[in-house]
């Protein structure tokens, strides 16, 4: 608990003491039960000594990392010119990583630079460290991951002499559209928070303050979702999905008028789209460019955002590609001329190997006979077919007419390779998934639970000093949020 909230040793012993005094436990006669800070301390470094130990005989056997990073205010250990060694801070560049399916945290990595051969070599380190049998990879879609030929990883690929499954978050590449077009039509950024537009400029204030305006509602397309998915979503998502309604209704309770849309930042385009929304719904006479960015968001941005979010795995990507494809077809020319171009350099979901995978596991069965007979074919018409054959993972041409996920590309003319995933699989084994959908392991189609973790990277970076102080506090922090993930009542407690 105390690394969970970031409680220092003499602050818990206090408040332990304290706590045991009131209940009698500690007296002026009786003080063998004190809790020394000293002790805390050593028992804090022997459970984080142990997790850590523990989950690196347990965490192998990895089949899919997922990974990204940041720069981050870290504590290091600096020597003085007299020798002596004393605490500073530095920027260093973190890499969390994780395992898939299953959200496991495995470790975070500092290489050496940014480059995306520092990266890899310190992921093929650790991948071979746990004795992992790699088959995919996760990753947002910055070109130092994504390069056909020098990417992260492309170079994972050449060093494990295999190809592996490119999982590009999707979420990830929702935010694009939406960047490029409030640039197109607002200007560019001015700083980490602001904008250079009117619009931008009229974002960052305190919209708590502004009532309600009598505004004109439009028709959207962000539709209701489950209860177990409305569950999953954070503070700021919750704040986009009521908003959304509350454009498209007309109507906006008073609860939600006093809610802060969260932080401006260009790391964070959904409080950007909340806070678009919110302006929207406080002013009488939008201008025409206020106007048409809140239509993008409610008729494309947000039901695509949510599309993904309940339909999280990567046998869904291409399916979500097809859902934002089919939404694309109704927005205004222009905003298609840019978004187009967009969604083409991101079309990761979209790519042969990817649109396989998901027809294997599809329900229709003439859907998985298509898949199953195009692999065979690819195995015939390859006469150097091998197992460990690498391919530049190109992206093809998406055909934006389209009437089904499968035709989103023209077979005729792609470059069709099998997915990795299969290269492994007997002809009997591929045969039978034309009777039954091959099961596939549930690896997610986007990094959310990365960037989750990345946060707990950031706060551990400044706390204590040295990669395994650091990689024991994180392990700490997740094993108490998974024994008690709330603490709000009684009833939350975990004992």
């Amino acid at each position: 608990m105390c690394d969970r909230y970031q409680i220092s040793d003499r602050a818990a012993a206090a408040i332990a003491n304290a706590v045991l005094q009131d209940y009698g436990i500690i007296t002026q006669e009786e003080d063998s039960q004190i809790i020394d800070r000293n002790k805390l301390r050593r028992s804090r470094f022997s459970v984080r000594k142990e997790l850590a130990n523990e989950a690196h005989e347990t965490i192998n056997d990895i089949s899919a990392i997922y990974f990204d990073g940041r720069k981050d205010q870290t504590r290091v250990l600096v020597e003085r010119e007299d020798g002596h060694l004393h605490q500073d801070t530095a920027n260093e560049e973190h890499y969390t990583v994780l395992s898939e399916p299953g959200n496991q945290y495995v470790a975070h990595i500092t290489p050496s630079s940014g480059k995306a051969k520092d990266i890899a070599k310190e992921l093929t380190d650790l991948c071979r460290e746990r004795n992992s049998n790699l088959m995919a990879v996760g990753a947002d879609g910055a070109r130092v991951n994504t390069g056909i030929y020098n990417g992260c990883i492309r170079l994972l690929e050449l060093e494990f002499t295999k190809p592996l499954h490119w999982f590009i978050c999707q979420l990830h590449g929702n935010e694009l559209p939406l960047r490029h077009l409030f640039q197109i039509i607002d200007g560019k950024t001015s700083g980490p928070n602001s904008f250079k537009g009117v619009i931008g400029k009229e974002l960052n204030c305190d919209f708590t303050c502004k009532p309600i305006a009598a505004y004109h509602h439009l028709c959207g397309k962000t539709q209701l979702i489950d209860c177990d998915s409305l569950k999953n979503l954070n503070k700021d998502q919750k704040y986009l999905y009521n908003i959304c309604h509350a454009v498209q209704t007309g109507i906006c309770s008073s609860e939600l008028a006093s809610m802060q849309p969260g932080p401006l930042h260009h790391a964070r385009w959904t409080t950007l789209a909340n806070r678009l929304l919110r302006s929207y719904i406080s002013t009488i006479h939008p201008t025409p460019e206020l106007s048409r960015l809140v239509n993008f968001i409610v008729n494309y941005y947000a039901p695509v955002w949510f599309r993904i979010k309940s339909n999280p795995i990567c046998t869904d990507g291409p399916k979500n590609m097809f859902f934002a494809i089919s939404l694309l077809r109704d927005l205004p020319e222009s905003d298609q001329e840019v978004i187009c171009d967009v969604i083409q350099r991101n079309s990761y979901f979209c790519h042969p190997e990817n649109l396989l995978l998901s027809m294997l596991a599809d329900n229709d069965e003439q859907i998985r006979q298509k898949a199953v007979k195009t692999i065979l074919d690819i195995r015939i018409n390859s006469s150097s077919f091998r197992p460990i054959e690498i391919r530049p993972f190109n992206l093809p041409s998406i055909r934006f007419t389209a009437e089904t996920y499968v035709d989103m590309i023209d077979w005729e003319t792609s470059f069709i390779t099998e997915p990795p995933f299969t290269r492994y699989l007997s002809k009997e084994v591929l045969i039978n998934c034309v009777r039954t959908p091959l099961e596939i392991p549930a690896y997610p189609c986007h990094t959310q639970a990365v960037e989750r973790t990345i946060q707990l990277v950031t706060k551990s970076s400044c706390s204590v000093t040295g990669e395994d102080a650091r990689h024991g506090l994180i392990l700490s922090t997740l094993t108490s949020r998974e024994k008690m993930p709330a603490f709000e009542s009684k009833k939350d407690y975990a004992c």
